[in-house]
């Protein structure tokens, strides 16, 4: 099936559309689309710990657990630069130590 040309309000065919594109469109590069990694971030899980505890009956239920999402797992799309950088710990106090001589006749 053949492609019908684009009429123009007033009737007549409308040109090509690279015809229709300014010259400086045409010449200009394509920007690349930042590139995402996709990953599946896990499902936040807690457990919930149920006391023993006596019906109305004087039945014993024992204590269980229940585990339930608390946030549902999703997608994530962030890009690479999008990462966060991984943490570097800095000690908060450095406290010299004196090597006494019987550790360092244990040296081999």
């Amino acid at each position: 099936m053949r492609e019908r040309p684009a009429v123009t309000p007033s009737g007549d065919p409308s040109p090509s559309k690279s015809a229709q594109m300014p010259a400086s469109a045409k010449q200009r590069p394509r920007t690349p689309v930042a590139e995402s990694n996709p990953t599946r971030e896990p499902a936040q899980v807690i457990r919930i710990w149920i006391a023993p505890w006596e019906d109305s009956a004087g039945n014993l239920h024992g204590a269980s657990h229940v585990f339930t999402e608390v946030v549902r797992r999703r997608w994530s799309l962030a890009s690479a630069t999008d990462t966060p950088a991984t943490t570097v710990l800095t000690p908060l106090q450095i406290q010299p130590r004196q090597v006494s001589t019987s550790e360092s006749e244990r040296k081999p």
